[in-house]
C-alpha cells in the first residue's frame, strides 16, 4: 500500500460523516490504478482537504500534518517558494466569502501555506496568488456550485485549452499550480502591459510549454474595466483604480462540466501602486455569467462600483463608489477607427436613417448592444444591389444576414438570432392568383426587387426568368407595389414586414394582400466582413460574440419584447 492510499483509507475512516456534494467519490478507490496518480483525483483531495480541516479545529499540528499527508503538495509549494517574484505580480485579497459569511480556508491551514511559501500571513489579509491556487485547493467550503478547488482538481481549463496532460492541476505535468496559473491569467492580463509581461515571463519561466505558447491574439477575449477616481487620504492627490474582468472564449469544449465557456481573469490596476496591474483571482466561468457582467444598462458613466472577488484595495474595499465601467478592446492611447454597419433601407429593421422614420428594430438592437463591444460605428446606407461586393471588398464591415453555408467564405457569422423573417408573394387584393409551387409563377409578370436574394431555389428561378427577358427589375420595393396595384405586374416577392410597412406608407395596404405560400423563412445574424479594414478577423469574432452576449440579455428582460412589439416583429 504506497503513502497516499494509506492517507485516503484514514481519511475514509476518521472522515465518512463529510457530504461529497460536489463529485460522487464512492467509485474512487476502485477506480484507482498504477496509471492514474490519486493526488490528480477531485476525491483525493475533498477527502485530503477534510482530514486537514478537521484537524485544524482539532489544534493538531497542521505543519506536520501536512507534510505528513501531502508530501507532493509540499514539495511543490518548496519550489514555489524560491520564487519570491512571482508574489510580486498578485495583488491581495481576503479569506473571508461574503455569501459564505465565513473564512474560505482555514486561517490554521492558510498560515501554514504563508511559512511554507516564504511569505507569512497576518489575518484575513493575504496573497491572492496563494489564496486562489493552494488555499482554494484546501479549502473545504463548499458554494452552490461546488467547491472552490474544482477549477484545479476538476481539468475545466485544460479541457477548455485543449490540453491533453494535466497542465492548470494539483499536479501538473511540468511547473507548479501556482506558476502555470500565474503563466496563463499574466499572458492574457498583461498582454498591453509590456512591464509586466516582462516581469511574467521572468517569474513563470518554468511553466508548462503549453501555456507559454499561449496567444492571445488568437483568442476571443474581452476586457470590462472599472475605471474609479479616488482621493488619497492625507495626500489630497487623485487617484485612480481600474478594476479589469478579461473573459476569455475558450476555444474547447469543457467537459465533464460542458456550461463552462470562458475563463474570467480580475486584475486591478491601481495609479499609486508600483508594477503596473495585480492579478487577483481566475476562475471558469458559464456563458450567462459573462453575458451578466456585459448587460448594456450596466455600462458608462455613473455606476456604482465595488471590488469583487475578495479582492483587497485601500480605500476602497467595502465603499461603494461610483465611476465608469466599460469595454476595452484596444490598448489606452491606441486609435480605434469606427466601424461601418450597414443601414439599408429595409423596413421595419432599418430605414436608412430617414428623418421621418424611427430607427429600425434591428438598428435599435444594434445601437444598444455597440457598448458592450467596446467600439464606436457609424451607420451608412447602401442599396441591397452593391451591399455583397462593399462587404467583399471590405468595405463595409457589418450587414444582418440569414445565414447560408456559401457566404461562410467571407462573412463570420454571430449565434444569435435577432429575429426571424418570411418572404412571401404579394398580389393584388382583388386578385384570384393562388400560389402553390414555384411553377404557379410562370404565366404570372413577376416583380422583382434587384438584389433581393431569396431562397436558392427561387433565386434559380428568378435568374431563369430574368435570362428568358420575363422578368420586371426595379431598384425600389415601393415601385413595385406601385406596380402592382397599377396592374403592371401580376406579382412580387418580398420580406412580408417590409411589403406591409411600404404598403401603409404609400397608403395602399388595403389594396395588397400576401398569399400564404413560404418562399424563405428564416433566422437573422449580425454578420461581420472577413476582409474589413478596420478590424481582424479574431476582432470581428469578438464583436459579433459582444452582440450575441447582450442580444441574450436584452431577450431575457422586458427591453427585446417592447421593442419587438413596436415594430411588429417575429422574436427569435
Amino acid at each position: 500500500m504506497n503513502h497516499l492510499t494509506s492517507i485516503f483509507f484514514i481519511a475514509i475512516a476518521l472522515y465518512s460523516e463529510v457530504a461529497i456534494a460536489a463529485t460522487d467519490c464512492t467509485a474512487w478507490q476502485r477506480d484507482i490504478n498504477d496509471t492514474v496518480s490519486q493526488s490528480s483525483s477531485p476525491c483525493y483531495w475533498q477527502y485530503l482537504t477534510a482530514n486537514l480541516t478537521k484537524a485544524a479545529s482539532s489544534q493538531v499540528d497542521i505543519d506536520k500534518q501536512l507534510k505528513t499527508t501531502a508530501p507532493e503538495l509540499v514539495a511543490m509549494i518548496r519550489r514555489d517558494a524560491k520564487n519570491q517574484k512571482i508574489f510580486d505580480l498578485w495583488g491581495s485579497a481576503i479569506n473571508f466569502d461574503d455569501d459564505l459569511k465565513n473564512d474560505i480556508v482555514s486561517p490554521q491551514i492558510l498560515s501554514v501555506l504563508g511559512r511554507l511559501l516564504g511569505n507569512p500571513i497576518k489575518g484575513k489579509m493575504v496573497n491572492a496568488g496563494i489564496l486562489r491556487t493552494y488555499g482554494y485547493l484546501l479549502s473545504n467550503a463548499m458554494m452552490p456550485y461546488g467547491f472552490k478547488r474544482d477549477r484545479w482538481t476538476e481539468r475545466s481549463l485544460d479541457y477548455g485549452f485543449g490540453w491533453k496532460q494535466d497542465i492548470i492541476s494539483p499536479v501538473p505535468q511540468q511547473g507548479t499550480l501556482l506558476t502555470n496559473v500565474t503563466a496563463l491569467a499574466g499572458i492574457i492580463a498583461f498582454r498591453d502591459d509590456p512591464t509586466q509581461l516582462k516581469a511574467l515571463v521572468a517569474a513563470t519561466a518554468d511553466a508548462a510549454p503549453e501555456i507559454r505558447n499561449v496567444n492571445p491574439d488568437a483568442l476571443d477575449i474581452r476586457r470590462l474595466v472599472e475605471t474609479i477616481t479616488l482621493t488619497d487620504a492625507g495626500k489630497g492627490k487623485a487617484r485612480t483604480v481600474e478594476l479589469r474582468s478579461d473573459l476569455v472564449t475558450l476555444p474547447f469544449e469543457v467537459s465533464p462540466a460542458k456550461a463552462l465557456t470562458h475563463l474570467m481573469i480580475y486584475s486591478v490596476k491601481d495609479s499609486v501602486s508600483a508594477g503596473g496591474a495585480k492579478l487577483i483571482s481566475v476562475a471558469p466561468m458559464t456563458q450567462d455569467t459573462v453575458d451578466d457582467l456585459f448587460t448594456p444598462r450596466g455600462l458608462g458613466a455613473d455606476q456604482l462600483i465595488r471590488t469583487q472577488y475578495n479582492a483587497f484595495i485601500p480605500e476602497l474595499t467595502g465603499k461603494k463608489k461610483t465611476g465608469r465601467r466599460w469595454v476595452q478592446v484596444v490598448p489606452h492611447g491606441t486609435s480605434q477607427p469606427a466601424i461601418i454597419i450597414n443601414d439599408s433601407n429595409w423596413p421595419p429593421y432599418f430605414f436608412a436613417g430617414a428623418a421621418d422614420e424611427p430607427p429600425g428594430f434591428a438598428k435599435e438592437l444594434i445601437q444598444r448592444c455597440l457598448p458592450a463591444t467596446g467600439w464606436q460605428a457609424d451607420f451608412q446606407a447602401q442599396p441591397i444591389s452593391r451591399m455583397r461586393k462593399l462587404i467583399e471588398q471590405g468595405d463595409l464591415d457589418i450587414n444582418i444576414y440569414s445565414y447560408e453555408k456559401s457566404r461562410e467564405s467571407f462573412l463570420v457569422y454571430g449565434k444569435e438570432a435577432l429575429f426571424t423573417s418570411e418572404y412571401r408573394p404579394t398580389v393584388r387584393a382583388d386578385s384570384n392568383i393562388t400560389i402553390k409551387k414555384i411553377a404557379d409563377f410562370d404565366n404570372l409578370r413577376l416583380g422583382h426587387f434587384n438584389g433581393l436574394n431569396y431562397s436558392t431555389e427561387f433565386k434559380a428561378y428568378v435568374d431563369k426568368r430574368q435570362a428568358e427577358g420575363r422578368l420586371d427589375v426595379t431598384d425600389s420595393e415601393r415601385a413595385n407595389l406601385l406596380k402592382l396595384t397599377g396592374n403592371r405586374i401580376d406579382v412580387s416577392v418580398n420580406n412580408v414586414l417590409s411589403t406591409h410597412w411600404h404598403a401603409k406608407k404609400l397608403g395602399i395596404d388595403d389594396k395588397i394582400k400576401i398569399l400564404d405560400f413560404t418562399i424563405k423563412r428564416g433566422d437573422y445574424f449580425v454578420t461581420f466582413a472577413k476582409a474589413s479594414k478596420r478590424l481582424s478577423q479574431v476582432q470581428a469574432q469578438r464583436f459579433v460574440s459582444a452582440i450575441d452576449g447582450c442580444v441574450r440579455i436584452l431577450k431575457k428582460n422586458k427591453d427585446y419584447n417592447v421593442l419587438r412589439e413596436r415594430y411588429g416583429v417575429d422574436g427569435k
